[in-house]
């Protein structure tokens, strides 16, 4: 028959393969039936829906690694299996048994007794299963059917792709001895002489059988010990796409004949499994080629490496960091950084994408691991990795540089560490194999890489075990910060062997003052915070220990600046209204340094200073004054290293026998002065004559009013109330009260007055913006200017006169 082969292969053992029972985990049954021709119709009608078409390419490439989660399909290859070239070359040279040892392998898993099989790798999938016929009988006094037996038999079957060809070819056995005659003792007879039929197919686009299905009896197929075999071909002129890629779903037919028994004319099949055929020209294994290639594609295609591995366990530790801590990795970001290629069963876990050789990502990976690993280029010593001995160790990058997700990430999605010199370029032998024996097509395939703590396959890997090298310590750049503020600290403390214990310390420089205190935000972490309460230079040093090795450690400069005292408060506000004689009571609270001592200074506005030390980051003192008038008081707050702060706050003192003021006068106006009309520029009219009236002790006074009027109509004001009047020696004055405007209510107002020369300002605001003059201001004629009575600026006067009675 073409395209089948015999082969008189050996079962493997009962202790590698555990026996299968008569109907361990179900069988693949067909149903057949005996009786009148009701009976074919009765059939018919259990048979399944037509299959539906093929998905297309991208989905059946998605439905294969959904598949592959579901059943925990992994692609078995470890990074120090011997055997990872020799299977590739297996595939070359596929005879008339499966290739061993993997097909052993594979059949010894307990999950190949399974209606799904497993697959081990992307090269072979396997199955240990039943198969067979159900069979039923018309009872046509009943007119129904009765199942009056099976008849089942254990079978093997192996998948294995090829490297030269675009196919797999299928392998089928019978176990001799397994077939069971489940039937009436009336067809016991019969049975052995009635058939089963066993093939391989496929129906998708571009796929095709080379090979025809076999014919035995159950008894011949009791006695056969012959490996079977068809080869499921892909043409690539059906594909359009890169790499001419193609999936195809295959599967085993099976159909039963004889007995009298009526069987569904298009037989059975098993469930479908998927393979994806390409034409990539690129893969090599030492001079070989391996122009086109089918591969089972129902797996996880992943590569394994192992921490305990004295060929790779410093990569292998590297890779874990990498994934699981990747905050805890070089190039240093401020940014989370999402390291792919971790697969934990999550089918949305973000894989690793093979890059050709000549491509720009290959280039720009290369490119930025080199200045991640030599602090140059977009990386310095804030945040490149710290030097290392390069005659020893080579800088290793994951993820790795054939990937697109490399170290060209814009985001620094990667990770650099200094690895012994050997284990790295061993790891990257065993990746570049990888990539061959699992058939990691360019720009397609998604691959994982997975992390274990066992001592991995052969390939050498007994012998001393790893060398455990001391951890690479970096306390990060030099910083600058503020005393009293946390200052960050970027360190980065790493071991082959997880993260090392570490602790930060400090020494103060030889010009920080005695008593100045300084803390970790976390003494044991790399990255965290330090606060002093004083200004100075300090070093500090980031120690880690494995435990094995001696401690090794690393020191950075940190310079704490002098911070300025800060005014938080201060009383009386602006505006406070005094009578002459009354006290001021003046309090300035501040923030600053706890270490720092400070000296407080106070311009009372009147010719008189005051000099003390603050107590308790406040300045307080109590000042008369003799005279009526308008101070603005000023206080600065000084630090020990010289830095200061300042703030003022303007009071009111007034005499009610101080004197008063008259004035009928006139002065022009200015544009801008009126916010209501800010061209307006004419002529402002002012009358007022306010006054204390005798025995009126004050701050209001009952005395006078205040009119004033823009010609033109456009501003009228007269006064309400007066809330206090100011008279100072040097004949000068200021009132303050309410006002209507234009007849309207709510308006405050003050009027400033200077005699000798003449001249006069007016202020007015509505005061719902407050009872003072702030930022909404209706009238003024000297706008910007200060409000304190000697700093007012008042404007001279056109005509008419102003007089301050002392």
């Amino acid at each position: 028959m073409g395209g089948q082969a015999a082969h008189a292969a050996e079962r493997p053992s009962a202790g590698v393969v555990p026996p299968l029972g008569k109907v361990a985990n179900g069988a693949l049954l067909e149903e057949g039936i005996k009786g009148d021709p009701s009976a074919l119709k009765w059939l018919n009608g259990r048979k399944g829906r037509p299959k539906e078409a093929p998905p297309s390419p991208e989905e059946a490439r998605l439905n294969a690694k959904k598949k592959a989660v579901q059943l925990d399909q992994r692609s078995s290859w470890d990074a120090e299996q011997a055997d990872m070239s020799a299977s590739v070359s297996q595939a070359l040279n596929l005879s008339s048994a499966p290739p061993e040892p993997q097909a052993g392998e594979c059949l010894a898993r307990p999950d190949s007794n399974s209606v799904n099989g497993v697959t081990l790798n992307r090269d072979l999938w396997c199955q240990r299963y039943r198969l067979g016929s159900v069979l039923y009988e018309w009872d046509e006094n009943l007119n129904i059917s009765v199942k009056v037996g099976e008849i089942t038999m254990e079978f093997t079957a192996v998948v294995a792709g090829r490297r030269d060809d675009r196919s797999v070819r299928v392998y089928y056995k019978a176990v001799p001895g397994s077939v069971d005659y489940d039937v009436r003792e009336i067809d016991r007879v019969i049975a052995p002489t009635m058939a089963i039929t066993i093939g391989a197919d496929c129906q998708d686009t571009g796929c095709s059988r080379i090979g025809q299905p076999i014919y035995k009896t159950w008894a011949q197929w009791n006695t056969d010990d012959t490996w079977w075999s068809w080869d499921i071909t892909s043409d690539e002129a059906a594909s359009t796409g890169p790499d001419d890629v193609l999936f195809h779903n295959w599967y085993l037919t099976y159909q039963g004949s004889g007995g009298g028994f009526v069987f569904p004319p298009d037989g059975s099949r098993t469930p479908e499994r998927t393979i994806r055929c390409d034409s990539a020209t690129y893969f090599k294994f030492g001079e070989t080629t391996y122009p086109k290639a089918c591969i089972n594609a129902e797996v996880i295609p992943h590569l394994q490496y192992s921490i305990n591995s004295a060929e790779h366990g410093a990569v292998a530790e590297h890779i874990r960091t990498a994934q699981n801590e990747p905050q805890n990795t070089w190039p240093i970001t401020y940014l989370p950084k999402r390291i792919p290629g971790k697969f934990t069963g999550d089918i949305d876990d973000p894989g690793l994408h093979r890059v050709a050789p000549e491509s720009v990502n290959y280039s720009e990976n290369e490119k930025e691991r080199k200045g991640a690993c030599n602090r140059t280029g977009n990386y310095d010593g804030m945040t490149g990795m710290p030097p290392y001995n390069t005659t020893t160790h080579d800088c290793d990058e994951y993820p790795f540089r054939i990937t697109e997700e490399g170290a060209a990430s814009p985001d620094w999605d990667f990770s650099v560490r200094a690895v012994p010199l050997s284990q790295n370029r061993s790891a990257g032998a065993s990746l570049n194999v990888y990539v061959v024996s699992d058939r990691i097509l360019y720009d397609y395939d998604e691959f994982w890489v997975e992390i274990n703590d066992g001592t991995g396959g052969g390939g050498g890997g007994g012998g001393t075990g790893p060398v455990d090298d001391a951890p690479l310590v970096d306390a990060g750049p030099d910083r600058t910060g503020d005393e009293g503020s946390a200052i960050n600290l970027y360190g980065l403390a790493s071991d082959d062997g997880g993260a090392p214990d570490a602790t930060w310390s400090y020494t103060p420089g030889s010009g920080v003052d005695a008593g100045t205190s300084c803390a970790f935000g976390d003494v044991h972490s790399a990255r965290t915070t330090f606060t002093c309460d004083d200004d100075g230079v300090f070093t500090l040093r980031l120690t880690a220990s494995d435990g094995v090795n001696a401690a090794v450690s690393d020191t950075a400069t940190v310079t704490v600046l002098n911070a300025p005292p800060r005014i938080t408060s201060l009383v009386p506000p602006d505006w406070q209204v005094y009578k002459v004689g009354d006290p001021v009571s003046l309090k300035a609270t501040f923030t600053d340094a706890a270490n720092d001592t400070h000296t407080c200074a106070i311009l009372w506005d009147d010719t008189t200073t005051s000099q003390f030390t603050a107590q308790g980051h406040a300045c307080e003192q109590t000042h008369v004054f003799p005279h009526a008038g308008m101070y603005t008081i000023e206080v600065t707050v000084t630090d020990d290293d010289g830095a200061s702060a300042t703030a003022k706050t303007m009071v009111v003192v007034y005499n009610p026998q101080g004197g008063f003021v008259t004035s009928g006068a006139n002065f022009a106006s200015p544009a801008g002065a009126l916010s209501s009309n800010p061209t307006a520029a004419e002529r402002m009219r002012v009358q007022l004559n306010p006054q204390y009236q005798q025995g009126e002790p004050g701050p209001a006074l009952s005395g006078g009013r205040v009119s004033a009027t823009l010609d033109g109509g456009a501003f009228t004001l007269e006064s309400t109330k007066l809330d206090w009047l100011v008279v100072a020696p040097d004949a000068k004055a200021a009132v303050k009260g309410e006002a209507t405007v234009n007849g309207t209510a709510g308006y405050g107002f003050v009027a400033y007055g200077y005699d000798d020369p003449a001249k006069m300002r007016l202020v007015v605001w509505p005061l719902s913006s407050g009872p003072n003059p702030g930022t909404s201001i209706l009238y003024d004629n000297r706008r910007g200017t200060d409000y304190d009575l000697d700093r007012a600026d008042p404007q001279p006067l056109d005509g008419g006169s102003l007089q301050v009675h002392e």
